[in-house]
């Protein structure tokens, strides 16, 4: 085996790593999406976490109801609405999460043939200087 293919061999088993690690690590677990609800009596940001599908899943989320938000114990100034959602729950998250899913694949592709041209051209190159040395 000559240097080259064996710097090729190893290009596409880190490319084919990297994969795989993208998936195993990322990709097949759930979601999260943190949703800003408004501010508090002392007029801080409040979040709410929530539980999303993968990126594999059809949906984003199941149709359960959304985790019920806290009243405030303590009268709010005039300015300060109660907690609330402000924008529907993973759905941003899910649909990025697939594009940088689709992205990375795509870069996938196009490494591993980009490995595969360079082999081929060097196996093209190889055999002509066999047949001028002939």
């Amino acid at each position: 085996m000559s240097q080259r293919t064996r710097w090729l061999s190893f290009a596409a088993a880190g490319v084919l790593v990297w994969f795989a690690l993208v998936v195993g690590v990322w990709a097949i677990r759930p979601l999260s999406d943190t949703v800003p609800v408004g501010v508090n009596a002392d007029r801080v940001p409040v979040t709410q976490k929530i539980r999303c599908h993968t990126l594999f899943e059809s949906s984003a989320r199941d149709d359960t109801a959304l985790p019920t938000l806290p009243l405030s114990p303590v009268p709010l100034p005039r300015d300060v609405r109660e907690l609330a959602y402000t924008r529907s729950a993973c759905g941003e998250v899910h649909r990025q999460a697939q594009i940088i899913f689709a992205v990375n694949t795509l870069l996938t592709i196009v490494a591993l043939a980009g490995i595969a041209v360079v082999a081929l051209r060097g196996r093209r190159h190889d055999q002509a200087e066999q047949l001028i040395a002939a």
